[in-house]
């Protein structure tokens, strides 16, 4: 149980062991504030009574009922989200393991005035209410901190960038700068000047006193690499050159200079394909795919559009001075539609029925009006285990 508790606390603040009667038997953690403050969380105490005190939802009878594994994300009365774990254990024990979610976007984060993009914060959440967003969470978790190359993939709009962000968030690097590079929307002759920098007389259009590129820009942080497939070859050979040597040379310069920085690369093509076709560097797509990461579509993860719709309810709300509420059938209506382009068609959808609508609640009808529905009807709705109770539609 020791190794099993040692491998645990690596990832998680606090661990918790229970009877199967959610009796607390051992209590140990990290040191997370919030447990600190909690007398129930000792040894003799409730599982029950600690969510309580913690949360403002309890999920442990319930888990305790399934005996299997399960995970959840719960706001805590002092704010900071957890992400919460319970393994049932031989002995017929449990074993209850939190983690705070630090700066992890919560529904609430971006109730203010004034165009949201001003925020420091990405314009759509990094929402986890699925398994198979919790699995996208937990590697998430074991890279942050050891700087290894990460590959991020998954179809355009399932929120690559916010998930590159939320690991800078998380990490040891959050102090550092994080630097995105969009590398399909740089003109192909300015890529390379762009991310390694030049010095001076490089070129005929060159600054007086040259420029740094962005990696030596994202020292000490990470550097973004998103739509990664679209580098040239010459490029892509000196990009290789960087992540296997870590020094960087200007054009024009015979100096280099080193750099500290974390990787983390996105695409929405299939860098396999491109290597057979010789779009792509077989060696950089392996120095690359360390460890990648697949960010699922979101009509795979259909239990995170109320979260979502909610989230962007307030923020658009808040940006057009609207009171508008959705009605649950319009609700299980976006929970239907298979959402071609992800997160960000759905963001779309809401803030332009929130525009729109001519009236306080948007009802089937209108969000009918607003998706193309193609194809057969479905024959039935989707289960959705972490609906909202209709009070909190509203942005009061």
């Amino acid at each position: 149980m020791d190794h099993f508790t040692s491998a645990l606390l690596s990832i998680y603040d606090q661990l918790i062991v229970t009877d199967k009667n959610g009796t607390i038997l051992k209590s140990t953690g990290t040191g997370n504030s919030l447990f600190q403050t909690v007398k129930s969380a000792n040894v003799g105490g409730s599982i029950k009574n600690v969510e309580q005190d913690l949360f403002s939802t309890s999920f442990a009878e319930e888990v305790m009922g399934k005996n299997e594994k399960r995970s959840f994300m719960q706001p805590s009365w002092q704010g900071p989200e957890m992400l919460m774990t319970a393994y049932p254990i031989e002995s017929g024990a449990w074993v209850w393991a939190y983690k705070e979610i630090k700066d992890s976007y919560p529904d609430t984060s971006m109730r203010q005035s004034g165009p949201l993009l001003e925020s420091k914060k990405p314009s759509f959440p990094f929402v986890i209410r699925s398994k198979p967003m919790l699995d996208v969470l937990h590697k998430m978790q074991m890279v942050c901190d050891v700087s290894a190359t990460v590959l991020l993939l998954g179809e355009s709009g399932v929120g690559k960038e916010i998930a590159a962000r939320a690991i800078h968030n998380m990490g040891n690097r959050s102090d550092g700068p994080f630097i995105p590079v969009n590398c399909g929307a740089i003109p192909e002759n300015l890529i390379e000047s762009e991310l390694f920098g030049y010095v001076e007389g490089a070129f005929t259009s060159a600054r007086k006193d040259g420029a740094k590129g962005k990696f030596t820009l994202a020292h000490k942080g990470i550097l973004f690499l998103d739509e990664v497939g679209e580098l040239p070859l010459n490029v892509q050979v000196k990009l290789l050159r960087v992540l296997q040597e870590r020094v960087v040379t200007p054009i024009g310069s015979t100096t280099s200079h080193p750099v500290d920085i974390q990787v983390i690369a996105a695409t929405n093509k299939s860098l396999e394909k491109m290597v057979k076709k010789g779009e792509f560097r077989e060696d950089l797509y392996y120095r690359l795919h360390v460890v990648p990461i697949h960010l699922p579509p979101l009509r795979n993860r259909v239990d995170e559009i109320p979260h979502l719709v909610q989230f962007f309810l307030q923020k658009y709300n808040t940006l057009y001075n609207r009171n508008v509420a959705f009605t649950p059938d319009a609700i299980d209506l976006l929970c239907i539609y298979q959402w071609p382009g992800n997160v960000r068609e759905l963001e779309n959808t809401v803030e332009r029925l929130v525009i729109t609508s001519g009236i306080p609640e948007v009802d089937v009808a209108l969000v009918k009006e607003v998706l193309p529905f193609k194809g057969p009807k479905p024959t039935s709705l989707p289960v959705i285990d972490f609906l909202m109770p209709l009070n909190l539609w509203r942005n009061n």
